[in-house]
């Protein structure tokens, strides 16, 4: 019997979370164990230097509900394409008709997924953001840099998302498919993102936990150099972005369907005429027209038109990310630029 087709998909990206992917793997087991439907997990291995790509091959031989994706590395094998990238070729595989994210590093609860469901089927929102805002303890030099992020955003950009970096978030399938996610950098903007987009946003409080194991792909100083970058970035995005209204043409009826209309001056060689000027040549001017008179007879062959309108269709084929198992032809090789695998570090 085959597989259901998952309604659920979640999204994992892990670069060097070799340490942390088993246990965040199962949790996530028991945190969908209590969703009616079916669901999916795909982890995508952002070019992982560590054994993220063994750990992930066991998970998916254990469970068929587990897919694992692998990205090469950047020219060098040592770099990854980024987080954004990463969660991107997850929407891409991804079969459900709604898709989940959640960090791969263990700091999101898997257990908050359901509180997200239900807050989606209640408000009927197209995304919903987890929010840690008061939910984290965090330095003051972190809390700092998080305010600033967001006034930054406020004065750049014109929105007032709080915590638009938390990774765990549920949105519908085609909210997922229009992210512009191939740029890195993106996925902090995911809530401002659909809202451009015009779909429906609302929070939902989510927890936030200690790293346990792995260390942060993001630095402070890091941080704070490249945000205010991709504000700008987004705020040229945004202003070459165009939306038109489009109306949909109502089919013309073939001409062969109107009734035609009687022709004003019917083609020569069409036309009989025949006129009797009293010159006794027969009956048919006198009977027609009456003594001393004259008649005229047309004939018109019917004529019909038809005009055959084509019609035009456009279809945009997205290319399926195929997921890569252990046991395939080539699984345990490495590539020519290093290892395959994945987490996520942002530029």
């Amino acid at each position: 019997m085959p597989a259901p087709v998952p309604v659920l998909s979640v999204v994992v990206p892990a670069r060097n979370e070799a340490a942390s992917l088993g246990g965040l793997v199962d949790e996530l087991r028991s945190a969908l164990a209590v969703v009616a439907y079916p669901w999916e997990v795909i982890v995508v291995d952002d070019a992982s230097s560590d054994d993220t790509r063994g750990r992930l091959g066991r998970l998916v031989a254990s469970d068929a509900r587990i897919r694992g994706l692998l990205l090469p590395g950047r020219p060098g094998g040592r770099l990854g394409h980024g987080q954004s990238a990463a969660i991107a070729a997850g929407i891409e595989a991804s079969r459900g008709r709604l898709v989940a994210t959640i960090d791969g590093d263990g700091q999101n609860d898997p257990a908050d997924l359901p509180v997200l469901l239900e807050a989606m089927r209640i408000t009927g929102a197209d995304l919903v953001q987890g929010d840690r805002t008061g939910r984290r303890r965090e330095v003051v030099t972190r809390r700092l840099a998080t305010a600033a992020g967001r006034l930054l955003q406020r004065l750049v950009l014109g929105i007032d998302v709080r915590d638009s970096g938390c990774g765990l978030r549920v949105m519908r399938r085609e909210v997922a498919r229009a992210l512009p996610l191939g740029y890195a950098g993106m996925h902090r903007f995911v809530p401002a993102l659909a809202t451009d987009l015009g779909f429906t946003v609302v929070r939902a409080p989510v927890a936030q936990r200690a790293r346990t194991a792995g260390r942060s792909k993001y630095g402070l100083l890091g941080r704070a150099a490249i945000v205010p970058i991709d504000c700008l970035v987004l705020r040229w995005m945004r202003s070459r972005r165009r939306r038109p209204v489009v109306e949909r043409l109502a089919p013309i009826r073939p001409l062969d369907t109107v009734p035609a209309r009687p022709a004003i001056l019917p083609d020569a060689a069409a036309c009989t005429v025949a006129s009797e000027m009293e010159s006794g040549r027969g009956a048919v001017g006198r009977g027609a027209s009456g003594a001393g008179g004259s008649a005229v007879v047309a004939s018109v062959p019917a004529s019909s038109a038809s005009i055959a309108l084509p019609t035009a269709s456009v279809e945009i084929l997205a290319t399926e990310v195929p997921a890569i198992r252990p046991g395939d032809p080539g699984s345990d090789r490495r590539s020519s630029h290093g290892r395959v695998g994945g987490s996520t570090a942002d530029d």
